[in-house]
């Protein structure tokens, strides 16, 4: 790769990471409703004494009357608006826009700047101490810009809901804008001095920046902003800046650029490697990793550089987790960064619950301290060697068997037959492709000897299987010569099955006969199939099988009253049947067993028991002996 493709590339990245648009509030600070606030008191010069040099902790102006309901603050914010004598109020700073709009504003850059701090572990919040104000172009059309100049980090805290948010200075240093120092190095060639908190006061840095600006026809505004300012990507500009030769020459940088030469040149061996070749007892992966995974923490156990990515979901935490471990293992470092905290916590939550906590720094609290981690340091070097548990040790052998059998199975699985070049997973598939065709059972001997061409038969013949059936037009289990297996032909043959078809034919005309003489069916024959003779022969005999009916039922004269007794009877009966599942839907089917009549009489004699006394009437013992009935 050509120098000269690098330097582009380096430009390129330097161009990405200033961010020089007006879009960017170092460059052009646009003052907003709820991402910036505007202080007015304490002036400008005791503020910056009082918060940026005496490190105070000052407190925003609030109503003596320390209720937080939202009708207060809409009071408070009328009253201001009508220019009325406000209540009395007290706090170091005050700041513009109403009570209840402050409160929104402060409300709104607490949240952002916290999560900003939680999530990427650096602080946003910035005092703007003093703006320029410049024109970028030529002619009086040019527009008016206004960039911060002196930018000390602060923190916003609340400490509880009827309390004051107040206001202290951040352990981060004071720095003058690096964006707008760069801008106007490279487009005017101005260079913004810098400024030393401990030796420069305030007014004379802005007295010695007037001069710049007074050349040009730009002003110098003293006033001071809170606001969330991000200027990240200036220090890995100027980390860039700094260490650009050996960046140049960092393998991984050139690969990354372009550079095909330098890019890893993965060994055969590792292409070609056998993960199962690795013994249980030198695995030190603490979590589930599949193939894929596996191949990634080989390549970094080989120092090969790769890339890893993949959708939410899909293991990376894991194989991070799984190389740390490893390498643990291997007596070596391990430094995980990244942009979120979140992605930081999960790993380490992982390694927790591998019990190597113990092994690890973690450095992205913004609530760690030097103290903190010189204790944990030397915590982790007092530790005392532990011996493997021989349940463990157990469990690895364990592990060794069974991965022996999946992969046994699996090269079963995958075995091709040598007769027919297919293995018993193909063989799985075609069938499951075929899933609902209707099912042939025929005979095969030795079927794993079968070659190429006796498979090729038997598929013929299934074909012209099919064809016969499609010729037939019929549902083969519907035909009469279904289940007929002979291997006789011949004229003899065809005699036989002509003199027995005639027999059958004699046979069914017989029964059809038999059939039309029961009177008490006259539409049978017109709905009698072949089919359904079995049925029928099941039924009449069930009918012979009935006893005799009496005699006297037939006399003359009762059949009518025999018939309406019945009738009756069977009324009776559907309504027993209805009366049992009514009691089957409250009781249990012992409930028929019991004796009712032992316990209307014990009851009966609890209720004698109770005559003339003055809350029982003798008359009530009637309605007892109703309800038992």
């Amino acid at each position: 790769m050509s120098s000269t493709l690098l330097n582009k590339k380096i430009e390129y990245w330097e161009h990405q990471l200033l961010d020089l648009g007006k879009r960017n509030k170092m460059i052009n600070y646009r003052e907003t409703k709820r991402s910036t606030l505007k202080l007015l008191e304490p002036a400008f010069e005791d503020l910056f004494q009082r918060l940026a040099i005496n490190e105070e902790t000052l407190t925003f102006q609030r109503s003596v009357d320390r209720e937080t309901d939202i009708r207060v603050f809409s009071i408070l914010s009328l009253l201001e608006n009508l220019s009325s004598p406000l209540p009395v109020t007290i706090g170091d700073i005050k700041a513009e826009g109403s009570v209840l709009e402050r409160q929104k504003t402060l409300k709104n850059i607490r949240s952002k700047a916290r999560l900003s701090m939680e999530e990427q572990g650096t602080n946003i919040l910035y005092l703007s101490f003093g703006f320029i104000e410049w024109r970028d172009g030529k002619g009086t059309s040019a527009q008016w810009i206004k960039s911060p100049l002196i930018l000390v980090p602060a923190v916003l805290t609340l400490e509880a809901l009827n309390s004051p948010y107040t206001l202290s200075k951040h352990e981060d240093d004071i720095v003058v804008n690096p964006t707008l120092q760069y801008y106007l190095k490279t487009e005017y060639g101005i260079d913004l001095p810098n400024f030393d908190a401990d030796k420069d006061t305030l007014s004379d840095y802005l007295e010695s920046l007037e001069e710049i600006a007074d050349q040009r026809g730009w002003r110098i505004l003293k006033e001071v902003s809170l606001g969330l300012l991000s200027f990240l990507k200036i220090s890995m500009y100027n980390d860039l800046m700094r260490n650009e030769e050996r960046i140049k020459s960092n393998p991984v940088i050139r690969a990354m650029s372009g550079d095909a030469d330098e890019a890893n040149d993965i060994p055969e061996n590792l292409r070609t490697f056998d993960l199962d070749s690795i013994r249980t007892q030198d695995c030190y992966q603490v979590m589930s990793a599949d193939s894929s995974q596996q191949d990634a923490i080989l390549y970094s156990k080989n120092n090969i550089s790769f890339v890893m990515q993949g959708p939410p979901g899909t293991g990376k935490s894991q194989t991070i987790t799984n190389i740390i471990a490893e390498a643990l293992a291997d007596g070596r470092k391990v430094l995980f960064v990244s942009e979120k905290m979140a992605a930081l916590q999960v790993v380490y939550r992982r390694l927790q619950d591998a019990h190597l906590a113990d092994f690890c720094l973690p450095l992205h609290s913004y609530k760690a301290n030097k103290k903190e981690i010189l204790e944990q340091i030397g915590a982790n070097l007092r530790l005392k060697q532990t011996r493997v548990k021989d349940t463990a040790l157990n469990n690895l052998e364990e592990l060794l068997a069974i991965r022996q059998e999946l992969n046994q199975y699996a090269a079963e699985l995958h075995h091709l037959n040598p007769e027919l070049n297919i293995s018993c997973y193909e063989v799985y598939s075609k069938l499951e492709e075929v899933n609902d065709a209707p099912s042939v059972t025929f005979a095969i001997d030795a079927p794993l000897a079968v070659t190429q061409a006796q498979l090729q038969a038997y598929l013929n013949k299934l074909e012209d299987y099919s064809l016969a059936i499609q010729r037939i037009n019929c549902e083969i289990h519907n035909n009469p010569w279904d289940g007929l297996k002979s291997r006789t032909t011949g004229y003899e043959y065809t005699e036989k099955m002509q003199q027995e078809l005639a027999s059958l034919q004699d046979t069914i005309e017989a029964v059809f006969r038999s059939v039309s003489d029961i009177k008490e069916c006259p539409n049978l024959l017109s709905e009698m199939a072949y089919s359904s003779l079995s049925a029928l022969v099941n039924t009449m005999r069930s009918v012979c099988d009935l006893p005799a009916v009496p005699e006297a039922w037939l006399e003359t004269g009762k059949l009518q009253i025999i018939l309406a007794e019945a009738e009756e009877l069977k009324t009776k009966y559907e309504r027993l049947f209805a009366l049992e599942d009514s009691v089957a839907d409250i009781f249990v089917s012992g409930i028929y067993d019991y004796d009712y009549n032992n316990w209307k009489e014990k009851l009966l004699a609890i209720a004698n028991g109770f005559v003339g006394m003055p809350f029982m009437p003798k008359r009530d013992l009637s309605v007892i002996s109703r309800l038992t009935l």
